[in-house]
This record gives structure tokens, C-alpha cells and sequence, in this order.
């Protein structure tokens, strides 16, 4: 199969909450995650709108959406083919609960991609989509822990999926606020590289890397981060050859 480039757009929508990662933001409007007005939402939608169409990537994944209109607003023609569940363990009792049941992560493609869900063993979000793109390459997206000692199992449990194929990506929000240093073993014994090492979070004044995509070493890839204040978390748009 001839290979050609392949793009990838990253962002955690904050549950199109408009808080932009300032401190006090938190604070005064943590309303927002129990009741978000709606010309708030259409707004947010409508700018991460605006930057697929300027974007064109093949691929939107998307961490921290709400499962019904939050996804179905973002379908079009151009992208029809789309999978959002929670994020929780398979077996969880929050996916059951009032204000957890519609939290999850989704993708939504031009393409009718192949993918199948894993569930890490540790931590409460716990899904791993694994989609598969041209040339047999496995998409991962997650959304890790928050705690450090639960982040570190579950970087180890990624080592051990089944994956579809050998040559892999992991994109989504990793948390390390304890520095990229925390993902050396994963790099190390799952041949990876990571990507694009700007710093993504606080949109306002971004310092942390936490939205990133690590790359099996063979893959031909380049990342950058853009400047678009869409929630806490700056875009990241990944291509590739694929």
C-alpha cells in the first residue's frame, strides 16, 4: 500500500466547559460542569469546529466530551464515522451514574476505521480505544489518572494490550504533571519516541506537556500545538505517514 501523509488532531474539550486552565476559573465556574448553558457549549463547538475546518485531519480525538449532542454536533459529511463511549472500567458503577454516565472520549473520522475498545486494569478511567489506520498501524487514545502511583500502572498496562499491530501511537491527555520523566519506561520498553514535547496545559499560559503522542521509533511523524483557546488544553495536531 502506498503511504501517504495522515493527520491527527488531539484536544481534551473539557466538556466544553470554556475554562481556560486559570486557576480561579476552577473555582467560579465549576457550575459549569454540573449545568453548562447552552450559547456556552455552541460556542466552544463552534470554535473546535472552525479549527477542524482549517485543520482537514483525517482523524478528530477527542477526550473529555459528552456522549449525545456535544459529538453529534461535530458530524458531517466530510465526517461521518464516529465512536464515543465513557471512560470509565467495563464494569463500573459510575457509568451508571447521573452525573458520570455521558462523560467519555470519542473519535470521529472520514473513514470508516476499524477500532475495538480495551479497559486498563487500574484507575477509574480506564478506556483505551484502539483504532486501526492505513498500513498497519494501531491508534491508541487515552485519558490517563490523575495520581501519579495509578498513572505509572497504567503506563505499564498500555506494554501489554493486544494489539491489532506491532507499529503503534498513543495519543491523549497523560497527566504527567511530575514531568515527562514519568513516561522513561514506557518510551524505553515499547520502542516509542514521544512527539511533539511542547507544553499544552494551562491553555492560558501553557507550562505542562500533557497532551501528547508517542510514536513507534519507525514512524515518519511531526507534531506541533496550536494556539486555540478551546478549553484547559491546547490542540495537538500529529501527521504522519501512513
Amino acid at each position: 500500500m502506498e503511504k501517504k501523509k495522515f493527520k491527527i488532531l488531539l484536544i481534551n474539550l473539557g466538556y466544553c466547559t470554556g475554562i481556560n486552565g486559570f486557576f480561579w476559573q476552577y473555582i467560579a465556574k465549576m457550575h459549569r460542569y454540573i449545568y453548562l448553558p447552552r450559547t456556552i457549549e455552541k460556542n466552544i463547538l463552534q470554535k473546535l469546529q472552525n479549527i477542524i475546518a482549517k485543520e482537514d485531519p483525517d482523524i478528530i480525538c477527542l477526550v473529555e466530551i459528552k456522549k449525545g449532542k456535544q459529538v453529534r454536533s461535530l458530524i458531517s459529511e466530510d465526517y461521518l464515522f464516529y465512536d464515543v463511549k465513557t471512560k470509565y472500567g467495563e464494569k463500573s458503577l459510575l457509568k451508571k451514574m447521573p452525573f458520570f454516565y455521558n462523560k467519555g472520549n470519542a473519535f470521529i473520522a472520514k473513514e470508516d476505521f476499524s477500532f475495538q475498545a480495551h479497559y486498563l486494569q487500574h484507575g477509574t478511567k480506564r478506556l483505551v480505544y484502539e483504532i486501526i489506520l492505513p498500513n498497519k498501524i494501531s491508534l491508541l487514545l487515552v485519558h490517563f489518572s490523575l495520581t501519579k502511583r495509578v498513572r505509572k500502572k497504567q503506563f505499564q498496562s498500555i506494554t501489554q494490550l493486544p494489539l491489532a499491530h506491532k507499529q503503534f501511537i498513543v495519543c491523549g491527555d497523560f497527566n504527567v504533571f511530575g514531568g515527562l520523566g514519568e513516561l522513561d519506561q514506557l518510551v524505553e520498553n515499547s520502542n516509542l519516541q514521544i512527539i511533539n514535547p511542547a507544553p499544552t496545559f494551562p491553555a492560558f499560559s501553557p507550562s505542562k506537556s500533557l497532551d501528547l503522542f508517542l510514536c513507534s521509533r519507525d514512524i515518519p511523524a511531526s507534531a506541533r500545538v496550536l494556539d486555540e483557546k478551546v478549553s484547559d488544553h491546547l490542540p495537538v495536531v500529529l501527521e504522519i505517514m501512513a
